[in-house]
């Protein structure tokens, strides 16, 4: 559903270093942790240009295939987690009370979880706004990893130990035979990065040693601080509870060490499953994200279309973009430069979104019905007093669907790129049915004539999201609670253990 099971040639280059990286320097470890593992996410990006180079090379592609037999993402998976043997089992330690959880869930923590012991982590803006705007109490505390990891100093007699054992590594035969491995720029980047990972290692350590931290919730473990919190709750034996506020593709969920996955609805789960997840380990909770976003307060109707100068009579369509490259970008472009739906009773608001650097306010000198919305608009302002949504791939299809909405789905060519097109994962929608299939500018222009013209379509579309909102997002109960059940759930089987 969000991305093809079978690897492509990217993917069969991209995760065979990956392994080649991992089994190589296996040796190099700090506290019990491999360091390559943590790696994860920079090495991704060192190995990039070697794989563009690459992608295209038959024999390099067969003889990687022949090596390593990876051909889908739960072989992958399997090969790549590298899970840390257990050093310390504090599971048993029945003081460990505390959740350790990502500021942006803040309000969450604030309603659900205010009798309970809780320690916060601020790693990005994301976190520091939501701990702002929340009602906490003062018991939760606040731990700022990137604050910590900044005033970490380096063990210099830990980092000495790893780079003889490195040195040795980049002299064996094994790495001056290795086609990345044996350049001066991998080399080097290594080097640097052993620095980086030691000090991550030390403070996310001691999170854990110096707090009584019993549950370990995170959004992500492609990136520190979730890539490291996950390997060491393997190595202390604690809960480590994936919850996704987006979602996920391969290029940024693989490899995972989680032992408990939270899917949005069946798709997700089943997603989950095709990676190698046992069923065991995934409970469908909803999204929590969108839970909370959802209950902002928005402007109405009336005021909104008046704020912003569309016609009472208009029917408002919400384009919410993404960054697709250059060239995908301008043929959405040309499809809404047309001079003819100009002549609908049709607004057309264009969201792009905070990554997106597309200028978009020339489409809106064309045509006076399109109006272009600023990055910090307040996307909930703009689902709820809407008709429809119109989006490539973006979540605020699901959004706007869970607001009743109607979806249409855009699907140019567009060209693969790892980063920004990953395995086929913006024809998820398409798959999903969740809305009528835009491929060129006469579908385009016939959904908005439909949407202007007959009196049921958007009711149509209405039905369609609704269809797809019951396979992809669990309805039935709130995310909050499902979540507060998985918390106490895995704290009390651990104080049983």
């Amino acid at each position: 559903m969000y991305g093809s099971e079978r690897l492509n040639n990217d993917y069969v280059i991209r995760y065979s270093l990956l392994k080649e990286f991992f089994e190589t320097f296996s040796t190099l470890t700090y506290k019990g942790i491999e360091m390559p593992p943590t790696l994860v996410h920079e090495f991704k990006k060192q190995a990039t240009p070697h794989i563009t180079k690459n992608i295209k090379k038959k024999s390099y592609i067969r003889k990687l295939k022949k090596k390593h037999r990876l051909t889908t993402a739960s072989q992958a998976q399997k090969v790549l987690q590298r899970i840390p043997v257990i050093k310390r089992d504090l599971s048993v330690v029945d003081k460990r009370k505390t959740y350790l959880i990502p500021g942006v869930f803040a309000t969450f923590v604030a309603e659900h979880l205010r009798s309970e012991q809780v320690i916060l982590t601020i790693s990005n803006r994301e976190d520091r706004a939501a701990i702002r705007q929340a009602r906490l109490p003062k018991s939760v505390k606040k731990v700022n990893y990137q604050s910590s990891l900044q005033k970490e100093k380096l063990p210099k007699k830990a980092y000495r130990r790893l780079l003889r054992k490195l040195k040795k590594l980049l002299s064996s035969k094994k790495v001056l035979s290795h086609p990345l491995f044996k350049t001066h720029s991998f080399q080097s980047w290594l080097k640097r990065k052993l620095k980086v990972a030691i000090k991550r290692i030390n403070v996310l350590d001691k999170i854990i040693r110096k707090n009584p931290i019993g549950v370990i919730v995170e959004r992500t473990e492609i990136v520190p601080p979730g890539t490291i919190l996950s390997m060491l709750a393997r190595k202390y034996n604690l809960p480590f509870i994936y919850t996704p506020p987006v979602l996920a593709t391969d290029s940024n969920f693989l490899p995972t060490r989680a032992s408990h996955y939270c899917a949005w609805g069946k798709n997700q789960a089943s997603w989950y499953l095709n990676r190698g997840i046992s069923a065991s380990q995934i409970t469908i909770t909803g999204n929590l994200k969108f839970e909370y976003d959802k209950r902002k307060r928005s402007i109405n109707g009336a005021k909104f279309k008046k704020s912003l100068h569309i016609p009472a009579n208009h029917s408002v369509v919400l384009f919410t973009t993404q960054w697709l490259g250059r060239r995908t970008t301008r043929v959405l472009k040309n499809w809404l430069s047309t001079t003819t739906f100009a002549k609908l009773p049709l607004t057309i608001l264009i969201k792009p979104h905070r990554n997106d650097p597309a200028n978009y306010y020339p489409l809106s000198k064309k045509n006076k019905n399109i109006k272009v919305l600023s990055r910090n608009y307040p996307l909930y302002d703009a689902l709820r007093n809407t008709d429809v949504v119109m989006t490539v791939s973006s979540n605020t299809a699901i959004e706007g669907a869970l607001l009743k909405k109607g979806i249409v789905i855009l699907q140019p060519k567009i060209s693969y790129n790892f980063k920004m097109n990953p395995h086929d994962y913006h024809a998820h929608l398409a798959k999903a049915k969740a809305g009528p299939v835009v491929r060129n500018l006469r579908d385009l222009f016939l959904e908005f004539k439909k949407v202007t013209h007959l009196p049921d379509y958007q009711q149509e579309l209405q039905k369609l999201s609704h269809q797809f909102l019951r396979e992809t997002i669990r309805q039935t109960s709130t995310p909050s609670k499902e979540m507060v059940r998985l918390l106490k759930e895995q704290m009390k089987k651990r104080d049983r253990s």
